[in-house]
């Protein structure tokens, strides 16, 4: 089932929301945060405000126009992966050669086929070792950070998940060695 945006918001309390607004750097300050809180804006009427409503809420107009353009661009499909995902404007700062492919597609279109296709039509001559560990690399890295919604990196630990059957074979002597997933206190 293709994970949806605005699906996710609707799912929202008032403090996730608020935590989720302050992780898209939008310039708001606390007496923003604190009218949507006084409110009790969720998820699911954010996603219904106008600007009439924040006007209500007695918010000054540079944040109404912010909020809307927010709303807009959730409500659209249009809000990019670097503001969903923030740890993605490290990745596309870096000169990691295949990272391209996560701020080219939206996250719900991301699979490692798809992946591996994008980059073979595109660097034919790449090898598999290099943007496979790219892959699981920028994967883990997302997975990893808290500023990305919990859904999203719960669709994303799906994606790292398939890696863990895999078999690989040691470089040296050929037999096959077999990955566990170690946990975090394991570590």
């Amino acid at each position: 089932m293709p994970i949806n945006l605005p699906d996710i918001i609707k799912k929202l309390n008032t403090e996730k929301l608020i935590e989720f607004l302050r992780n898209q750097k939008l310039r708001l300050d606390e007496e923003d945060f604190s009218c949507l809180r006084s409110q009790k804006i969720s998820g699911p009427s954010f996603l219904l405000l106008e600007r009439r409503h924040l006007i209500d809420c007695k918010l000054k107009m540079g944040p109404i126009v912010t909020l809307l353009k927010l709303i807009t661009e959730i409500n659209t499909g249009e809000l990019s992966n670097e503001k969903l995902i923030p740890v993605l404007n490290d990745i596309k700062n870096s000169k990691w050669l295949y990272s391209r492919y996560f701020y080219t597609f939206p996250f719900n279109k991301w699979s490692h086929e798809h992946y591996k296709n994008w980059i073979l039509s595109n660097y034919p001559t790449s090898k598999k070792e290099a943007y496979n560990r790219c892959f699981f690399k920028i994967i883990r890295k997302i997975k990893e950070d808290s500023k990305t919604l919990e859904e999203i990196r719960e669709f994303i630990s799906k994606l790292d998940g398939k890696s863990k059957n895999r078999r690989f074979y040691h470089p040296l002597n050929h037999n096959e060695v077999k990955f566990k997933k170690v946990s975090q206190e394991q570590r």
